[in-house]
């Protein structure tokens, strides 16, 4: 008797892909990734100091940017490393690219670090930055974001990520809705202001709705590689850190 004789239980598709992804393909966590990790934060925690040199925060505020800057910067380093890892493991012909959830949401802080901070403190190196021109980069970057959330949308097979991945999609939706109407007519402020109020609350109801979903793969033993739970983490801490800033101003 062989181990054919016995029957083998059917598996969804995503679970046996990502089974088979968890355990072979994407490189294994190694010292590298973690000094790559280290030099990508070292680098937006430059960036960060640079910014508050440059007095563009008020004097009181500073010390609660400094503690949420801190936790941007790790955030965007560890979204754009694993970005990084995700590209070379691809090149080196791995497992299909962005194959788990996380993967996608990773790249929302990749995208956002290096598409608004990089040219943004090029701009200020070189002169001053306009307002218009980083309003314009951060609706460039919403734009990315969308098209990044509906591919991911179409490519997820459990309902419980489609779902999360619509929701997603929407809320950046209404931001670009928000910055759209700043770039365009900045006397149209207060509309601004209550768009930024609604899709900051939903960005704070994000936060758990994303581990809630992550914890349910791990009941139902759904394997991830690595890169998922990095995307998963950035992604989740990216959400709070407007609710820290709020909190960090109020106690000023």
């Amino acid at each position: 008797m062989t181990t054919d004789d016995f029957p083998r239980p059917d598996l969804p598709d995503a679970n046996v892909s990502d089974r088979v992804g968890a355990s072979r393909g994407f490189p294994r966590l190694r010292i590298a990734h973690l000094l790559l990790w280290t030099f990508c934060t070292a680098v937006f925690l430059t960036l960060e100091r640079y910014w508050l040199s440059t007095g563009y925060m008020p004097e009181e505020y500073q010390p609660v940017r400094a503690v949420t800057g801190l936790i941007e910067a790790i955030v965007n380093g560890a979204a754009l490393s694993g970005t990084i890892v995700l590209l070379t493991a691809r090149v080196s012909d791995g497992p299909p690219w962005l194959r788990a959830p996380g993967h996608w949401l990773m790249l929302a802080p990749a995208v956002d670090a290096c598409f608004i901070w990089l040219p943004s403190t090029i701009l200020s190196l070189i002169g001053d930055v306009d307002s218009y021109i980083v309003q314009f980069f951060d609706c460039g970057v919403l734009v990315i974001s969308i098209g990044v959330f509906l591919l991911a949308f179409k490519q997820q097979q459990e309902r419980r990520w489609k779902i999360f991945f619509a929701a997603l999609f929407a809320l950046t939706a209404v931001k670009l809705i928000a910055n759209g109407i700043l770039l365009v007519d900045v006397f149209h402020f207060e509309v601004f202001e209550r768009l930024h109020l609604a899709y900051s609350l939903g960005d704070i109801v994000l936060c758990p709705w994303i581990l809630a979903v992550a914890l349910i793969d791990v009941k139902r033993g759904v394997r991830r590689d690595w890169l998922h739970w990095v995307g998963v983490a950035t992604f989740a801490l990216s959400q709070c850190l407007y609710l820290m800033w709020r909190i960090g101003v109020e106690f000023v």
